[in-house]
């Protein structure tokens, strides 16, 4: 089970697929806020720098996790 998904801008279907599975949505998108409470699904709202900001650290922390499962040597 995913506790993060990112993703790039997707087509309209499948993204609302994805927005009915979430437990939660961050977004900075007017779009989004709108139709999220459709789904009954909890919106936080991120603006311009503040969104970027928490891009930027949740990609190092993925770069951070690959790096570690890398090194740590596998028993055989």
């Amino acid at each position: 089970m995913a506790m993060l998904t990112m993703s790039f801008p997707m087509d309209y279907l499948p993204f609302v697929e994805v927005m009915k599975q979430a437990y939660l949505i961050l977004t900075d998108s007017g779009g989004v806020q709108e139709e999220a409470p459709t789904f009954g699904v909890p919106l936080l709202i991120a603006l311009g720098l503040i969104l970027s900001g928490i891009i930027e650290r949740v990609g190092k922390l993925q770069e951070e996790r690959e790096a570690l499962s890398v090194q740590i040597p596998t028993l055989t």
